[in-house]
């Protein structure tokens, strides 16, 4: 697998989570290593269990099906990306390829959502209110749209 992919979507997952609940980056496993844990991590109280735990979680989602998905979705936009900039493709192909694109993101996603049900378990009611008034922050600070009005 591609680790430099892997970790700019990791993170990018990481925000996206946030919805529901934080999910705290793996020390050595996002540009920045393990200073990515301890913002999010003193930001919400989180102790040395919770982080651990966290840790595992996203360990195995990443390991596992999640990363293989990940990996896949990446591979299929290469080629939708050479589809749609060569001039032999045909609209099929674009289309088919973008289908397949669709796919692997949304099989994606459902893993994150996964990924997001088990991290929100090992937080505390007052953890996950905080996770979720971070979301805008979180999203601003990394690139994402910004937050709809009354967010």
């Amino acid at each position: 697998m591609n680790s430099s992919w892997i970790k700019r979507f990791t993170l990018g997952a990481a925000v996206a989570a946030l919805v529901a609940a934080p999910a705290v980056a793996q020390p050595g496993h996002h540009p920045g290593g393990p200073g990515m844990l301890g913002p999010m991590a003193q930001a919400l109280g989180l102790t040395a269990d919770q982080q651990f735990k966290i840790q595992e979680i996203e360990a195995k989602y990443m390991e596992g099906t999640l990363g293989t998905v990940m990996d896949a979705a990446r591979q299929a936009r290469e080629k939708l990306d050479q589809l749609i900039l060569s001039s032999t493709s045909t609209d099929t192909e674009v289309q088919e390829a973008a289908t397949a694109v669709s796919e692997q993101e949304a099989l994606a996603a459902v893993e994150r959502h996964h990924m997001a049900i088990e991290i929100n378990a090992v937080l505390t009611a007052e953890q996950r209110e905080k996770a979720a008034a971070l979301r805008p922050q979180m999203k601003r600070r990394h690139g994402g749209p910004p937050p709809e009005a009354g967010e």
